[in-house]
């Protein structure tokens, strides 16, 4: 085991994993990053996009600004270990599914 880490494989106080420390972001990245909102705002607004891509873009504005909304899935049924596992599609999904 390293000194740098204890018994149970952990870093002792005053050691890092990393000790030069998170690499500098290159300046051009900073500068693309800075200038990408207002690309998109007017790729949005261009009359020409695609409605998927203007979408997609509105999206992406929300969720930094709010968050991705939570996913979550309900269940049924019972577990077994016959190595398949059925879905079934009810509703409007069940003409998706075909």
């Amino acid at each position: 085991m390293p000194e740098s880490r204890d018994k149970a494989g952990r870093f002792v106080k005053g050691h890092s994993g990393n000790p030069s420390g998170r690499p500098k972001k290159p300046v051009e990245l900073e500068k693309y990053a800075k200038d990408a909102p207002a690309k998109l705002r007017a790729i949005a607004d261009d009359p020409n996009t695609p409605i998927k891509i203007k979408a997609d873009i509105e999206k992406f504005f929300y969720e930094a600004v709010y968050g991705k909304a939570p996913q979550s899935m309900s269940l049924e049924g019972e577990l077994n270990n016959t190595g398949t596992t059925t879905i079934k599609f009810e509703g409007a999904l069940e003409e998706w599914s075909k």
